[in-house]
């Protein structure tokens, strides 16, 4: 993390010094919540069984955990980027938020370009479609950071709410196939709400 900052900006060694007992701060603190909850599941299968409501309890004893190491333990309420960002002067500052920037909207097309190769296996589409399916995602879907695994099936959710608009953009056939991947993405709503990638009231 301290090597991603520095291609933005040189940081002295100070800073660095700063910056990484902070990050230490993060780890210590991911697995002191680790260990909690192993002993937490533990106690779940004293008895040797693990029914349902047990399976359901140990999966929100980790989704949690699972979830901080997909974003990533050095989000934006990390202590190592609330040390960083204290810790900068306020040239480094506005580099490194340039570079934030920038990396944002290479990940979000990343993303919308991956999404759309996977659509077109199954909705096949002219490339006038694949550029107005592709502008409707940038205009319309909200992609967050865009570093989840589950990127396909947000797309694909949300597009599913602008329906009247993709109906303009693809055919009855088309918007069949769509449906079915749709209908997909619908099955993992719980899912990435559990990744953070929904808001509670979607």
């Amino acid at each position: 993390e301290i090597e991603r900052i520095e291609r933005s900006a040189e940081l002295s060694e100070s800073q660095k010094k700063k910056i990484r007992l902070a990050g230490q701060g993060d780890v210590k603190r991911f697995f002191d919540d680790v260990a909690e909850a192993r002993q937490a599941f533990l106690a779940l299968a004293e008895d040797g069984q693990i029914d349902q409501a047990k399976m359901n309890e140990a999966y929100q004893l980790a989704s949690p955990l699972a979830q901080r190491l997909n974003t990533g333990l050095f989000d934006e309420d990390s202590l190592l980027q609330k040390v960083a960002a204290g810790t900068v002067d306020e040239e480094q500052s506005r580099k490194m938020l340039a570079r934030a920037e920038k990396v944002q909207k290479y990940r979000a097309e990343t993303a919308i370009m991956t999404h759309l190769a996977i659509v077109c296996r199954v909705v096949p589409m002219t490339q006038k479609q694949r550029d107005a399916l592709a502008d409707l995602v940038r205009d319309r879907v909200k992609i967050g950071k865009a570093k989840s695994v589950y990127l396909t099936q947000l797309i694909t959710y949300r597009l599913g709410q602008h329906e009247d608009e993709l109906k303009k953009i693809l055919d009855d056939a088309q918007m069949k196939a769509f449906g079915t991947m749709l209908d997909q993405a619908r099955m993992f709503k719980q899912n990435l709400k559990a990744q953070g990638l929904l808001d509670d009231d979607e």
